[in-house]
């Protein structure tokens, strides 16, 4: 119907705008937390087992306050506009 099609263009938009973004590991944070739907504690654990040899460990803060500068800085906006909630 018109809502699930609506639901499926906006997927789409997120996974476009996901995809512009410059830097891999951050990428995979905004692909887990938006589009699988993580919390920042998952998105960190998840991280941490991407990247074992990682010297500083990812955490639920600094996943989420990676994403918070992210928007902030180069998009001047403080959340994702196509939160999916």
């Amino acid at each position: 119907g018109i809502l699930e099609d609506e639901l499926q263009e906006a997927v789409s938009a997120m996974d476009d705008y996901i995809a512009a973004i410059p830097k891999s590991d951050l990428r995979q944070m905004f692909r887990l937390y938006y589009l699988d739907d993580l919390t920042w504690r998952q998105v960190a654990n998840n991280m941490n087992a991407r990247f074992p040899k990682r010297r500083i460990k990812y955490t639920e803060d600094s996943c989420r306050k990676r994403h918070d500068r992210f928007l902030e800085n180069f998009l001047n906006v403080r959340s994702c506009p196509l939160k999916l909630c």
